[in-house]
């Protein structure tokens, strides 16, 4: 992506990814997402797969963050350091799930998302404040 200040940058990836997730990688176009981030037509030298990469970049960020956070809150005793590796592994096992759907093509799976990470979160919580009180 052309040298752009950071929130010029960010909107262009927000606006990248809304489009996507309506229109589909091939459904959009650079000037469409250039027009959606309120850019002249060609003037961010926009590169579309970078723009994916970045748009997953982004998503997966803030979701490892989200899961970060939710654990730190559900389990508040733990080390900072400890619920973050946590998190990365339960962020990283939801991610290959849903590639291996995606990929293999098997559908959508018998618990949603919103469920298996609910359960995943109190399942991770409970093993934090475990963590150090067997001495």
């Amino acid at each position: 992506m052309a040298d752009v200040s950071t929130p010029t940058r960010e909107r262009i990836v927000i606006e990248a990814m809304r489009l996507f997730a309506q229109r589909g990688f091939r459904g959009t176009s650079v000037s469409q997402i250039e027009a959606a981030a309120g850019l002249s037509p060609g003037s961010g030298g926009l590169y579309k797969p970078d723009l994916l990469t970045s748009a997953v970049d982004h998503l997966v960020a803030r979701t490892y963050e989200d899961f970060a956070e939710w654990l730190g809150q559900a389990a508040p005793q733990a080390p900072r350091e400890r619920v973050r590796a946590v998190a990365a592994i339960g962020l990283g096992a939801l991610l290959a799930s849903r590639l291996t759907r995606d990929v293999l093509g098997t559908g959508s799976p018998a618990v949603s998302d919103e469920v298996l990470v609910a359960t995943w979160t109190e399942m991770m919580a409970r093993a934090l404040d475990d963590t150090g009180k067997e001495t």
